[in-house]
């Protein structure tokens, strides 16, 4: 989406996906989209893995970059207050009413991939804050604490969610459910056999 020239062994940041976290440049390709040069990057994300991304479509950044723009109150949270609140706060496309049910109910089941230790508890950090290393902001142990805070908040609001649409939409529950990670598939659970 920029006019950068990226460069072998590069340090990248994908913008709408800061909970890949950062990643190295491994291969640089010359390519077109649309009819305009661009390049395509093979790039290995610390959360995210391989992947390969056209400069064309992929929203990019370096850490210096984002780093600065956080700095200057552009990107993300930039006090501790700010990023605690982040940090608990349900993203919108889990809690929008303009989306549809069933999108918000996939979202709610997406967030349970993120854990609360080591690469997990990171990624959900960066993910929800935007912060390249929401370590300089917050401790290890104040991210754990935060982490169980959401995760509560997410438990309830997507067991509502659930409610919801097995009453209108059953097999859409169902469908969502199959590709759900298992620690949403047994949030739920435990929702239900509490009654």
């Amino acid at each position: 989406m920029t006019g950068k020239i990226w460069s072998f062994g590069e340090k990248i940041i994908h913008k709408t996906k800061p909970d890949w976290g950062v990643g190295v440049i491994t291969q640089v390709q010359p390519a077109r989209q649309d009819g305009v040069p661009c390049q395509r990057l093979t790039v290995r994300f610390n959360h995210g893995g391989l992947k390969t991304l056209s400069t064309a479509l992929a929203d990019l950044t370096t850490p210096e970059e984002l780093a600065a723009a956080t700095l200057a109150g552009t990107a993300s949270a930039t006090t501790p207050e700010e990023t605690q609140s982040r940090l608990t706060t349900l993203p919108e496309s889990v809690t929008d009413p303009f989306l549809s049910l069933a999108s918000r109910f996939k979202a709610a089941m997406d967030l349970f991939k993120f854990s609360d230790t080591g690469a997990g508890l990171l990624a959900w950090a960066t993910s929800q804050t935007g912060l390249a290393d929401p370590l300089a902001m917050l401790s290890r142990h104040e991210l754990e604490d935060l982490f169980q805070r959401f995760r509560l908040l997410l438990t309830r609001h997507a067991r509502t969610l659930s409610q919801e649409l097995t009453r209108t939409n059953a097999a859409e529950h169902a469908r969502i459910l199959v590709d759900a990670p298992v620690s949403a598939r047994n949030a739920l659970r435990s929702g239900h056999t509490r009654r």
